[in-house]
């Protein structure tokens, strides 16, 4: 029998717990559930990224799921989000100018929720979704290693 590895730092890395709620647009009843997920290398943690996901609660076995990224790294889902297909979406005046804040939040009569469950995903670098830069990770002069953040979806440019 192997003994069991030292705990370290970077193993116990951990996230707030997911936050999850019952909601209806229309008549549709769904749950919506935001969380972090921690991506590992070697075991080591190395990105959180965070999403959520609007799941209708009678929507069977057949029902298709739509994965929503805007174009990161540098634009995070939440415009996607709030902004064109989810549930709900901030009450731009007519005249195309930005809310006064606070934003209103309004039904969405667009959204893609009607025939798919959503999950908006935060791409590294973006929103809540980030590197972890661990100590070993540090340069020489003490800076933090620079990473790419699409290396994380096995990107290539």
């Amino acid at each position: 029998m192997s003994e069991p590895k030292p705990e370290t730092k970077e193993a116990a890395h951990s996230v707030p717990e997911p936050a999850e709620h019952s909601a209806a647009w229309g008549d549709l009843a769904y749950t919506v559930r935001s969380e972090w997920i921690v991506l590992r290398e070697k075991e080591k943690p190395v990105a959180e990224i965070f999403s959520t996901a609007y799941v209708a609660d009678d929507g069977g076995e057949g029902r298709p799921i739509t994965f929503v990224f805007n174009g990161g790294p540098g634009a995070a889902s939440a415009y996607l989000h709030v902004g064109a297909i989810g549930p709900r979406r901030i009450d731009f005046p007519r005249n195309g100018t930005l809310p006064a804040p606070p934003a209103q939040l309004v039904d969405n009569a667009e959204s893609w929720l009607a025939f798919t469950d959503l999950v908006f995903v935060d791409p590294v670098g973006t929103g809540f979704s980030r590197i972890i830069e661990s100590q070993d990770e540090q340069t020489k002069d003490g800076k933090p290693e620079k990473k790419d953040p699409t290396a994380f979806f096995g990107l290539k440019r």
